[in-house]
């Protein structure tokens, strides 16, 4: 990522920021445009080697961001479980086994249980698809934290994820969250910076070591 999609990604994660106060139309399209930046990023790196992954994974984010908004939540959510699946098989790639970071590992999974046992009583028909989609999310933390990625930034944009999707589950689910859109959000927006920074940057690495 260039310093100037860097600042430009920074500039519209405000600017919707911003807009979750007032009353837009299609606010939608204000919410995927730091995506979308994200994908020039990607697009114009030609030396990484995770590029078809990662614009594949921003897309359906963009998809479930979409979904989420226009209140379809089921298929936002099937939109996120591939994107998560998407960022699962960048991290698998470069697996280091069980030991790696194994109380970091612990204590995701530890979490993910936690999350499931207080969410399960509360699901109703939506059970099916959220631990589906637990399950998708809990397995790319733990390929993050168990794979060679340095932890800043693609591990820790991996766990920011997880706590990002937590916010919205414990307010949907469990208790509301006071203003809960914007801490979803900053840490949405955070969590993909860094995701799609360190997969880049990591990815740019082997490029260059290969030649």
């Amino acid at each position: 990522m260039t310093k100037t999609l860097n600042l430009a990604y920074a500039l519209f994660s405000f600017i919707y920021l911003y807009t979750l106060s007032t009353e837009l139309s299609f606010s939608w399209l204000y919410k995927i445009v730091p995506l979308v930046i994200l994908v020039i990023g990607v697009v114009i790196n030609r030396t990484a080697t995770n590029r078809k992954h990662l614009i594949i994974a921003l897309f359906l984010s963009a998809c479930g961001d979409i979904l989420l908004d226009i209140n379809y939540f089921m298929f936002g959510v099937g939109a996120f479980l591939l994107a998560q699946l998407c960022y699962a098989t960048i991290f698998i790639g470069s697996w280091q086994g069980f030991t790696t970071r194994w109380p970091g590992s612990f204590a995701l999974v530890a979490f993910m249980l936690v999350m499931l046992f207080l969410l399960l009583p509360n699901l109703g028909d939506l059970q099916l698809p959220v631990i589906a989609y637990l399950i998708a999310i809990g397995l790319m933390g733990l390929a993050a934290m168990q794979s060679s990625q340095v932890f800043y930034w693609s591990v820790l944009g991996a766990i920011i994820f997880i706590a990002s999707d937590s916010l919205i589950a414990v307010d949907k689910f469990l208790y509301p969250i006071p203003m809960r859109s914007y801490w979803v959000m900053i840490t949405y927006y955070l969590a993909q910076w860094m995701l799609i920074t360190g997969l880049l940057n990591s990815g740019q690495s082997k490029s260059t070591a290969s030649n």
